[in-house]
């Protein structure tokens, strides 16, 4: 399956790619235009910050939802908003063949920016929670571009994405360990461990987000610790069921410069504020 997109070309000599995935019931083009508009705490916006970045947002596939009867712009079907556990199989079709296309276009940019380790991906709500599952079940690039049968005769050997980010999201299918949750989705790929723990996580929730209850994000920050996932996970007071604002901003461009993202410092003066409320050890541990 080949998915639509909005696409904001980078303003100067393009370096990184990310790719953000929007929420179920919205669009790739209301998000690019959301997203881009929002500012940190010196009133810029991440297009500004980061002008070698090529911004793509896919377009979900209309899928059917089962109950409401009609068709939806969804990553995966969900049954029951308030409990993700009754009738959880309907999630499974959906979310299998999402994450089998977000891995292709994850290649494809990968050969365009010239490696995996150029690549963030990100999502909002039922987006992040697609990251998720692409994030499990990434396998190892070998190079080549997935339009074509040429294979490169040296691999890359870097094996993983500049970053992972997800806003206000959960986890599908939660509780097992890594090996059964990866079977949820059965791809004919193998899976990376590598990509997997070598791949720095950004977790961010609103404490009063009434549509993916923060709970539920914090069980996806402890379910990644389990699967070995180093990364961050941050809280804030309020903000609702949206990519806070301007703290949240701010925490973005922190995370993305520290995975190797060149910003435009120009004007910028530091973010006010905790930067991290709980932050992964080493050793994978919440601290």
């Amino acid at each position: 399956m080949e998915l639509a997109r909005s696409v904001v070309p980078p303003e100067a000599a393009h370096t990184h790619t990310v790719i953000f995935l929007h929420g179920r019931g919205g669009t790739a083009q209301e998000l690019a235009e959301r997203l881009l508009m929002l500012k940190d705490s010196s009133r810029r916006s991440l297009a500004d910050m980061f002008p070698s970045v090529r911004w793509v947002f896919p377009q979900a596939e209309l899928l059917f939802c089962e109950q409401d009867n009609q068709d939806w712009s969804q990553w995966f079907d969900v049954w029951n908003t308030l409990d993700y556990t009754d009738r959880e199989e309907v999630q499974a079709p959906g979310l299998r063949q999402s994450v089998e296309a977000i891995i292709r276009l994850v290649h494809q940019e990968a050969y365009k920016v010239g490696g995996l380790d150029k690549i963030v991906l990100a999502g909002f709500s039922q987006g992040g929670s697609t990251a998720m599952h692409v994030l499990l079940n990434l396998p190892s690039w070998n190079g080549s571009n997935p339009d074509d049968d040429v294979t490169p005769s040296e691999p890359p050997k870097v094996q993983r994405l500049a970053g992972l980010m997800g806003f206000s999201c959960r986890m599908p299918f939660p509780g097992g360990t890594l090996a059964e949750t990866r079977e949820v989705l059965a791809l004919e790929t193998e899976p990376s461990d590598e990509i997997l723990r070598n791949t720095p996580v950004f977790l961010a929730h609103c404490a009063d987000d009434p549509v993916t209850f923060v709970e539920y994000g914090r069980q996806l920050a402890n379910t990644l610790e389990s699967f070995g996932v180093q990364g961050i996970s941050r809280e804030y007071p309020e903000g609702g069921h949206r990519v806070q604002v301007p703290q949240g901003i701010d925490d973005i461009v922190i995370f993305l410069e520290a995975q190797g993202l060149e910003a435009c410092t120009l004007s910028r003066h530091p973010p006010t504020g905790t930067i991290w409320d709980r932050v992964l050890d080493v050793s994978g541990r919440l601290r």
